[in-house]
Formats: structure tokens, sequence, C-alpha cells
């Protein structure tokens, strides 16, 4: 078994946490980079889901216990914890097919000289996304926009009532689609 000692920073603008890993008998050194997707989701608390949630625990628990506490400063009564997802990151979105319609629309590519131009083939596109989306990619990171905000994964919400006296009771998981109410 080798020694090993493990350096973490992390990249405020990007939420990227880098793991700097040195072999002590080595000397040799690896790194790690995690970004939002790859790390595990934090969780958060509301008192009123609508008015959004706040802060980001690594456990439910710890989001729970800071949640109970800034529930009594304020005189809440009710609490909703969640899990925190990534939205999916921008590069997802591009695809071929859609530039290739775009092109295909132009005055350019219109009319019989350019019929042909193009036969669909699902794979010359499968290699386009790729190539184009590790640009994009790239090019995000390079410019730290990634995205940092969050979404609360419907299927994560619990609440919890204060029963008085800071006694705070478990209410049941939030329906991800509740009946509207009439």
């Amino acid at each position: 078994m080798t020694d090993q000692t493990t350096d973490q920073t992390t990249d405020q603008t990007t939420d990227q946490t880098t793991d700097q890993t040195t072999d002590q008998t080595t000397g040799q050194t690896t790194e790690e980079t995690a970004t939002p997707e790859s790390k595990p989701h934090p969780w958060a608390y509301s008192f009123d889901e609508d008015d959004g949630y706040y802060g980001r625990y690594a456990t439910r628990d710890e989001a729970i216990a800071a949640g109970t506490i800034d529930a009594a400063k304020q005189g809440r009564w009710e609490l909703f914890v969640g899990q925190c997802q990534p939205p999916s990151q921008p590069e997802t979105y591009w695809f071929a097919s859609d530039w290739i319609d775009m092109v295909s629309e132009q005055d350019d590519y219109g009319g019989d000289h350019a019929q042909d131009w193009y036969d669909g083939n699902r794979d010359l596109e499968s290699e386009l996304e790729t190539q184009v989306r590790a640009v994009m990619a790239a090019w995000l990171d390079k410019h730290h926009l990634r995205p940092r905000q969050f979404e609360i994964n419907d299927a994560t919400i619990v609440k919890f009532i204060d029963t008085g006296s800071g006694n705070w009771s478990y209410a049941g998981h939030r329906s991800p689609n509740p009946e509207p109410q009439p």
C-alpha cells in the first residue's frame, strides 16, 4: 500500500472541484476534475416552494437541521427539503439535424443545383455533434459559463411541520404532480 496525499480545490466560478493526488513513494501526481453533473447533488430547504430553495447542504439531514433553525428564527411552521439537480449542460442542446435544416433553408442551398448536398446520414450527424459539442464545452469552460443554478428534483421533496416548541414532524413526500385545487 502506498502513501498518498490529496489536495482539493474548488473553482468558485465554474463550481468544478479538482482533486490532486500525489503518490508519496513515486512522487507521481494525478488530477481529477469533478463537474457539477458528476458531483453528488446537494440538498436545499424552502419554507414556501414558490419562494425558492436556500443553501446547499451535503446531506438531507444537514439541510433539515439548517432549515429548522432558520424556520424557528423566522417564525415559520412548514419546511420543505429537496435534492438539487443541475440543469443539462448547454452543449447538449446543439443538434446537427437542426443546423443542417437551417442551412438547407438558405437560398444558397435551394433549387435543383443544391438538391443533393446532404443525404441525411445519421452517422455523419452524430460525428458532427460530438465534435461541435466538444468545442462548445471547451468554450464554456474557458469562459466560466457553466450554469451554476439548480432545480429541485420533485421526487425528493419532503415536508416537515413544526408541531410546537420546535418539534418538527415528518409530513410526507410532496406529490410530484399535485392535483389542482377547485
